[in-house]
């Protein structure tokens, strides 16, 4: 993660708005304190994935 975009569930992200699991993600250390790996909100602010992302996504890889 970058300080522009940092960890889900870190102090960081969650100043700026971050709706992710904070005790999932020890306080943005990862799930279960494995780096990288980490619990998301669906309605977070910074990390969330629209929908509209979600259909070019599936779109793509059903035309490869």
């Amino acid at each position: 993660m970058t300080p522009e975009n940092p960890s889900p569930g870190s102090p960081e992200a969650v100043k700026k708005g971050c709706l992710c699991p904070i005790l999932d993600n020890h306080h943005g250390q990862g799930y279960q304190g494995i780096k990288g790996i980490y619990v998301y909100s669906g309605n977070c602010p910074l990390h969330a994935v629209p929908f509209e992302r979600v259909e070019q996504i599936i779109k793509e890889g059903s035309n490869a």
